[in-house]
């Protein structure tokens, strides 16, 4: 867990979604259990359905696709698993909540586990534009894969307060950008934007940091 503090620490607390000391949705819909948690962790757990793949999933390798550049006013996403997506558009590339670990989880011994390896590697991934990042929940921000991020030195965008997570792990801060609902961003060349909606979620990496950041659906 990373502490926010200083001018991001500032920025939280004067956002609208900030309340009480913690992020809140604006619907109605709350962040919290109103129930014992021990039935859905036991469904979870030991419920009887099948949650391995019993034969190895096909991959296929997007690589020959990337090598042929989409034409300046399309749009082609390449799904690489879970949430991480290579959006392709008008000539630039967005890559959103690179998940490239190989377990969704704060230990590498335990925690949901991939059923695959990713189709293609960050070494791999064409040249990028921009990171989208979601929220700050484990199989959508992923340590290992942001420190191998932080070496391109692309734009990351994502919600308010996740910025210290990412300069924890290797992130320049001059290359984060944190958008609290209703903000836009709009990458150097003026041709694509970002805009932080509001979305119906919750976040926190640990037990005791449970929505000190930001989520945010996204308009691009």
């Amino acid at each position: 867990m990373s502490a926010i503090t200083g001018q991001r620490l500032e920025r939280v607390q004067a956002s609208s979604q900030f309340k009480s000391g913690a992020f809140r949705n604006t619907a109605g819909v709350g962040t919290r259990l109103k129930h014992s948690p021990w039935p859905l962790l036991g469904e979870l757990c030991f419920g009887g359905a099948v949650r391995t793949p019993p034969v190895p999933l096909p991959l296929h390798d997007p690589r020959a696709e990337w090598s042929k550049p989409a034409e300046k006013h399309d749009l082609r996403v390449t799904w690489l698993g879970h949430s991480t997506l290579l959006l392709e558009l008008g000539g630039l590339r967005v890559l959103t909540d690179p998940v490239f670990g190989e377990r969704a989880s704060p230990v590498s011994f335990a925690g949901p586990r991939r059923f695959h390896r990713p189709p293609a590697s960050i070494a791999q991934l064409p040249r990028l534009d921009a990171v989208l990042l979601s929220h700050d929940h484990h199989d959508h921000l992923c340590r290992e894969s942001m420190r191998q991020l932080a070496a391109l030195r692309v734009p990351i965008v994502t919600s308010l307060g996740v910025g210290a997570s990412l300069e924890a792990f290797g992130v320049l801060r001059e290359n984060i950008v944190e958008l609290d609902w209703w903000e836009r961003h709009t990458l150097a060349g003026g041709v694509l934007s970002f805009v932080a909606t509001p979305a119906q979620h919750f976040s926190g990496r640990s037990l005791t940091n449970r929505n000190s950041t930001l989520w945010s659906s996204w308009v691009i």
